[in-house]
């Protein structure tokens, strides 16, 4: 339960990046002292100190920052992270992780609750709903309209490919986004060889960015095995969009969704979108 803050101007570190992107979107970015590596937006958010990634923090990285509020999402690393910055007389709040926009909206809530800007919480959740109602708007066409077959795929050097399937947070982007994941035929993030790329037929293939740098670029795309073999891969429909951006469900998840469509419906071509 998100309780209000026990301090004025509290020294924050911040854990997530889309809840680093919510706090600074409230206009509280300034009181911010230290943030995970998964925090890299916006870019004010990248010139303060690193504390490790969400899953395997330091503890004693995060105190000596001196920070008054903690907060991160539920399941951080080490497990006894909370206890050991409780004894030390941290406040620490906990939110549930995003793996949708109605998620979003609820972390909006919460940190506009602890943060004593429930004004800019509500302003900023009208956003939302506006982005996702242009989507929704866009998306009215295509109803009786033949679903595009879509793939998401998590890439880390060429040896490395992941769909990314039912009940993953990232691939459900794909039916806000008005596309048939075809994805679904497995559970969560599985291995794929390129023979089951093939056989799934997917019309655009969908990237993180840091996957694609690391394959040496967009030039690369079509030597991952399977790939070319692809009717995405043999026409180079291909959307790549910034990891946090894409998959983060942060405040920008309307918009992100909007270009997800964007790039999914688009005729001909590679889509890139949330990349700086």
């Amino acid at each position: 339960m998100a309780s209000a803050l026990n301090a004025e101007a509290p020294r924050i570190v911040s854990i997530g990046g889309s809840i680093t992107e919510i706090v600074y979107a409230l206009g509280r970015g300034e009181w911010v002292v230290g943030r995970d590596t998964s925090s890299y937006y916006p870019d004010a958010a990248k010139a303060k100190p690193t504390v490790g990634y969400v899953r395997q923090l330091n503890p004693e990285g995060i105190l000596s920052l001196r920070p008054s509020l903690v907060i991160g999402p539920e399941g951080l690393n080490p497990p006894t992270i909370v206890s050991q910055l409780q004894d030390a007389d941290v406040q620490v709040e906990l939110l549930p992780k995003a793996e949708s926009c109605e998620d979003t909206k609820t972390s909006i809530r919460s940190l506009g609750k602890i943060l004593n800007t429930e004004a800019k919480a509500s302003a900023l959740l009208q956003i939302l709903e506006n982005d996702l109602m242009l989507l929704a708007r866009a998306l009215e066409p295509r109803v009786n309209l033949t679903r595009k077959r879509a793939l998401m795929l998590y890439v880390r050097g060429n040896r490395s490919q992941f769909i990314l399937g039912k009940g993953s947070g990232p691939s459900r982007m794909l039916e806000i986004a008005g596309a048939e994941n075809v994805g679904d035929q497995v559970d969560g993030v599985k291995p794929i060889t390129a023979e089951a790329m093939v056989a799934l037929q997917p019309e655009v293939l969908i990237f993180f960015q840091k996957g694609v740098a690391s394959i040496g670029g967009i030039e690369k795309l079509d030597e991952l095995p399977g790939v070319s073999f692809t009717p995405a891969g043999k026409q180079r429909r291909f959307v790549i969009m910034d990891d946090l951006y894409l998959a983060g469900y942060g405040p920008r998840c309307g918009k992100a969704a909007m270009d997800l469509f964007r790039g999914i419906h688009q005729e001909t071509g590679v889509f890139i979108s949330g990349i700086e």
